[in-house]
Parts: structure tokens; C-alpha cells; sequence
């Protein structure tokens, strides 16, 4: 990371680096300013940040959010599985759009909002039934990369996976716009949507039972990293390449027993792994794994050896 300030402009260059993609080597960076952040191909600005790379960021609060709040596991899906497949990520934009579009409608109850509502039905009716059979998808490719992370990790033979509640499992898209019209006064009376993929929720199992009900909190955490070690396992299986994963502070997370574990189950992956911590003993026992690189930074400088 470089700063470079004046007196009343600054910008820190937060990325920079070198990415081979089919035998052409490209110079990537994101450098942030006051006005925002911009990233560069090849010198040139871009308006969005290339597909060259991806990266997966885990922090110790999605242990927390991730079980306790649908909303984020919806989020964390739908980042994923957009990651895998471009349309998903387009039928999505496009039904929020609609969704915020219909709730606005449903809010004001302007003229004519009744024939505009049942027109957007239609858009909304053909986007969920998409969305809904790429999610269904997802989790049955997922689950069992999920499954082997979590018994190597937690080193335990217990049954995990994920799974999808939604009111329009099963419906095709004429199912779906007739459940939008039959239940249009109760959402007319409530002034907002009632029914809809963005009111699905993922719930993680274990041996059949609530993840957040049922498994300690040690269950939990490793649950989560092994969900995510999965979606790592199934961007390479898809794309052809690792992402980059990039984990803030997890030590406080897991006891020492875990921590080699999780250190050795990593080395097992040919993805860059960048991890920061402020727990030396962690960082102890991360540094007697080879291939282990350490970057400290000291009085505002930075260190790698």
C-alpha cells in the first residue's frame, strides 16, 4: 500500500499486481481516492474490476452474521454463485430492480398501479423461476465439497450441508405469476411484497439438525470455514483457477487444536492464502509451515521475508 497526500488530495493505492490469463500477462491495481476508488488494466482505467482474479474475504464477524441473520446468508450466496455465472448475477440485478420498482408501487398506490403491478409480476414470475433453479443447482454442487471440508477440518465423520426454504420450490414460472396474483390484496393492504426469492433463506445442517439451534459455536465456526474452503474448491472446479482468499484476524475463533488444522488443511490447496493477525502465538504456528511468508509492518513501514 502507498499514501500520497497534498493538501487537499490524497490517493492510496491499495492493489497492485501481475496475472497471467491465457498466456498474456496483465498489470492490475485499485487505487483509491477521495472521490472513490478506480482500477486500472494494463495502465488504463476500467469502470469495473476485471475478471482476472477473484477473491474470497472471510472476517470474524460472519461467524456471528452468517448464522444469525438470513439476509447475510442470502448475500453470501448470491456473491458466489454470481462469481460462477454471469446470467445468475444479470437476473438477479434485474429482479431487484423490479422488486424495488413493485414495492414502490405498493407504497404509493398511484394510478393505474394495479395494471403496472400485474405487468411486473411477469418480469418478477420469469426472473425467480431463473434464479430459483440455479440456486437449487448450486447447492447440490456445493454440498459435497462442503461435506469433505468440514470432516477434514473438524476431523469427524458427521453429515453437514445446506439447504434452500423458499415458498417457490417446485413452481415453474406460470405457478409462480399466479401465486403473485393470488395473494395481490394481502400485499396491496401490507404495501410491500410478500412472496419472492429475495424472502428465501439457507439454513446449515448438521446430522439433519439447526446449525445455529444445535452445533456448538466451535461447530459453527469451522462449519463456516468449511463452507467456505467449498465455494473455494467449486470457483476452481468451475473457472479453471484458484481464487485469492483473503482471511482477517480468525485466531479468536478457533482453539489451538484448530489452528493446525486449519494451517495444514490450507497447505492442501494451491490457492494464495493472505492472512493477517495481531496473535503472535498464531502467527507462531502459521510460520512453521513452509511456504509460509510473513509481512509485518513496523513503524508505519512494511516488512516481507
Amino acid at each position: 500500500r502507498q499514501l500520497f497526500y497534498g493538501s487537499l488530495s490524497f490517493f492510496i493505492i491499495i492493489f497492485r499486481g501481475l496475472f497471467e490469463k491465457e498466456g498474456v500477462v496483465k498489470a492490475l491495481s485499485l487505487k483509491m481516492e477521495s472521490k472513490g476508488s478506480q482500477w486500472s488494466l494494463d495502465g488504463k482505467i476500467v469502470n469495473r474490476r476485471p475478471e482476472i482474479f477473484y477473491s474470497i474475504f472471510v472476517n470474524p464477524f460472519d461467524f456471528h452474521h452468517f448464522y444469525a441473520t438470513p439476509g447475510f446468508r442470502r448475500n453470501w450466496m448470491d456473491g458466489h454463485l454470481s462469481s460462477l455465472c454471469p446470467d445468475y448475477r444479470r437476473e438477479l440485478r434485474k429482479y431487484n430492480k423490479f422488486l424495488k420498482f413493485k414495492n414502490n408501487l405498493l407504497r404509493t398506490k398511484g394510478t393505474g398501479f394495479r395494471e403496472q403491478i400485474a405487468a411486473i409480476n411477469g418480469h418478477l414470475a420469469s426472473a425467480s423461476f431463473f434464479i430459483e433453479k440455479k440456486r437449487e443447482q448450486f447447492l447440490k454442487e456445493l454440498n459435497p465439497l462442503f461435506e469433505e471440508s468440514f470432516r477434514e477440518l473438524f476431523n469427524a465423520e458427521q453429515r453437514v450441508e445446506i439447504t434452500l426454504e423458499s415458498k417457490l420450490g417446485g413452481l415453474d414460472e406460470i405457478q409462480i405469476d399466479q401465486l403473485f396474483r393470488r395473494n395481490a390484496k394481502k400485499e396491496e393492504e401490507q404495501g410491500r411484497t410478500l412472496w419472492g426469492i429475495h424472502l428465501d433463506n439457507y439454513r446449515m445442517l448438521l446430522n439433519g439438525m439447526s446449525g445455529l439451534e444445535f452445533c456448538s459455536l466451535g461447530q459453527q465456526k469451522i462449519g463456516l470455514l468449511a463452507l467456505v474452503f467449498a465455494a473455494v474448491s467449486l470457483f476452481k472446479e468451475k473457472r479453471g483457477q484458484w481464487p485469492i482468499l483473503l482471511i482477517d484476524d480468525v485466531s479468536g475463533e478457533l482453539d489451538r487444536l484448530r489452528w493446525s488444522k486449519f494451517i495444514s488443511y490450507m497447505e492442501k490447496k494451491d490457492c494464495q492464502v493472505v492472512i493477517t493477525t495481531a496473535n503472535e502465538a498464531f502467527r507462531a504456528e502459521l510460520l512453521k509451515h513452509g511456504g509460509v511468508k510473513n509481512i509485518s509492518v513496523e513503524d508505519g513501514v512494511f516488512r516481507y521475508d
